[in-house]
C-alpha cells in the first residue's frame, strides 16, 4: 500500500512539473506574441485590451480560451482582438495554460 501511495505521489509531483513547465512556455508566448502591448497583468503592458491578471478565475474553461486565443471574432463577435492563427497547437496549450494560472 506504501508503494502504491508513493508511486502516486511521484506520479503527481511529475505531472506538477510538466504543468508548471506549461506555464512557464505559456508566458514566454505571451510576451513573445505580443499580448503585453494590449493586456496588463500585475500592472504591466498595455491599456487597450482588458486586464488579465485574475482570468483564470474568470475564465475556467479551458476549451472556450483556446477557441477565442484561435479566432476572437468567431468566438466574440465584433472582438478587437486580432486571431493568433500563426502559434503553434503547443503555443496556444502553453498559452492557455498560463492565462489560466492567473488567479
Amino acid at each position: 500500500m506504501r508503494a502504491l501511495r508513493a508511486a502516486a505521489l511521484l506520479l503527481l509531483a511529475a505531472g506538477s512539473a510538466v504543468a508548471q513547465d506549461t506555464v512557464e512556455k505559456g508566458a514566454k508566448v505571451f510576451r513573445q506574441a505580443g499580448c503585453i502591448a494590449c493586456h496588463k497583468v500585475n500592472g504591466q503592458g498595455g491599456p487597450s485590451g482588458p486586464d488579465l491578471t485574475r482570468i483564470g478565475a474568470v475564465r475556467t474553461e479551458q476549451a472556450w480560451l483556446r477557441s477565442f486565443l484561435k479566432d476572437p471574432a468567431a468566438v466574440v463577435p465584433g472582438s478587437r482582438m486580432p486571431p493568433f492563427d500563426d502559434l503553434t497547437e503547443d503555443e496556444v496549450r502553453s498559452l492557455t495554460a498560463y492565462l489560466l494560472s492567473l488567479k
